[in-house]
């Protein structure tokens, strides 16, 4: 729990990412900031319930596949996801539940940077690894496959992307003509993960003239900055 106390963040969910942030490389850690994120408009939520709600849906795809190849546990993974679920991106303009782990789940609509951790949260357990990509101006999925690397723009249904789609993205994006380094694919820690997701949701709330929950977020964030 962390020393310093909060003047506009709940403290509930205050000390709940600090308890997070000393143990980010874990996916446990994830989906506890995710849950201390919406416990500040959604107080009733907590990890341990969105957990097995997570633990239902992989059980739900864990029932369908004969073959535990990685390419069958997708394949079955995104029908579930994507073709019964329907999970997607926001509809329209992005309001502060798009950010929300829990009431992406409810509504099965979100931010990209949201439903990709969930994505993620869901094949980890499935025992297919899954990276965040932090692209400007979008965040993807990038799964480790047996004998190579596949793309997933979650918000779009699922969709797969190629590398040389991604690396177009990116550089237009960014604006540069050329991606630099030996690995340009931009993997998001667990910690830049969470962070990225206090920045754009500091936006949203910004946008939309609520500055104490801009504070809020900024409280949050420092947790993960220290």
């Amino acid at each position: 729990m962390s020393k310093v106390e909060p003047i506009h963040c709940r403290p509930a969910a205050f000390d709940l990412m600090a308890a997070q942030s000393i143990r980010l490389a874990r996916s446990e850690a994830l989906l506890g900031g995710a849950v201390a994120i919406a416990q500040h408009e959604m107080p009733e939520v907590e990890p341990a319930r969105e957990s097995q709600r997570i633990d239902e849906i992989v059980a739900d795809i864990r029932g369908r596949f004969r073959s535990d190849s990685p390419h069958a546990i997708l394949a079955h993974a995104h029908h579930v996801l994507f073709d019964e679920m329907r999970l997607q991106g926001a509809i329209g303009d992005e309001e502060p539940l798009d950010y929300y782990l829990p009431a992406v789940l409810d509504r099965r609509r979100g931010a990209p940077v949201v439903l990709v951790m969930l994505y993620k949260l869901v094949l980890d357990r499935l025992g297919v690894p899954v990276h965040g990509l932090d692209i400007p101006g979008r965040f993807m999925a990038g799964i480790e496959l047996d004998d190579s690397v596949m793309f997933v723009d979650v918000a779009v249904r699922g969709r797969v992307v190629s590398m040389r789609e991604l690396v177009q993205f990116m550089l237009k994006e960014s604006g540069r003509s050329s991606l630099s380094g030996k690995n340009p694919l931009p993997i998001a820690s667990h910690r830049e993960w969470l962070q990225r997701l206090l920045r754009n949701l500091m936006g949203v709330f910004g946008t939309r003239n609520r500055p104490t929950d801009v504070a809020a977020m900024v409280e949050l964030k420092g947790l993960l900055d220290e």
